[in-house]
């Protein structure tokens, strides 16, 4: 399911540049705003795969220290 979240388009010079509150270390820069639009959901699905990938690190890790404690050995 899709989520909508306003996005601020700004123009400075030749580029736009585009950015949401909900994640605020992502933003896309283009020549048009479309082009800034397409490169911030780039950066987002960056973002978020990011996110995933440590959470099931985490998940590994918490399961390895469960089956293997430190204090075994």
């Amino acid at each position: 399911m899709p989520i909508f979240m306003p996005v601020i388009i700004e123009k400075e010079d030749d580029f736009f540049t585009a950015r949401s509150y909900g994640y605020g270390r992502c933003k896309g820069i283009g020549r048009s705003d479309e082009d800034a639009i397409k490169n911030l959901q780039e950066e987002i699905n960056l973002y978020n795969q990011s996110c995933i990938n440590s959470e099931k690190k985490l998940r590994i890790e918490k399961m390895v220290n469960n089956i293997f404690p430190k204090n075994c050995f």
